[in-house]
């Protein structure tokens, strides 16, 4: 049996080696040869039916990017509500930062407080004639 009766047109068409513009052989096949108009009306075909799915993908595409334009814009939305929302841990969040500044400001005053009193005692010892200050007392 031979190969090249089992293929169809367009499997004939694979065949054809690049450049190639004559038909496979036909030894002992019983098609014909094709003639120009029925090889024009192949390629026609061919080239309509490749135009219908490249449209048809086109279209898919055009679709999905509607799709997904629609979803951006509600999650856009969404994130806006969210953050426009407030809820109660901002809230406690903002009491919690005005607690830490205040803690700031008071440990501040504090180191402040700490060191004018160990000036204030090294010049108690130093006017007494004590060059050295004990350890005990400025802790």
């Amino acid at each position: 049996m031979n190969i090249a009766a089992l293929l169809s047109t367009n499997d004939l068409e694979e065949v054809k080696m690049d450049g190639d513009d004559s038909t496979p052989s036909n030894s002992g096949s019983n098609t014909p040869p094709l003639k120009d108009d029925e090889k024009r009306n192949r390629h026609r075909l061919s080239n309509m039916r490749h135009r219908k799915r490249k449209n048809m993908e086109i279209d898919a595409l055009r679709r999905r990017a509607k799709d997904l334009e629609a979803k951006r814009d509600q999650l856009k939305a969404a994130s806006s509500s969210v953050t426009a929302m407030e809820g109660p841990w901002e809230e406690l969040c903002g009491i919690e930062r005005s607690k830490l500044a205040l803690a700031r400001d008071e440990h501040t005053v504090l180191t402040k407080s700490v060191q004018h009193h160990e000036d204030i005692i090294k010049q108690y010892y130093h006017s007494n004639g004590i060059d050295e200050v004990p350890s005990n007392s400025m802790q």
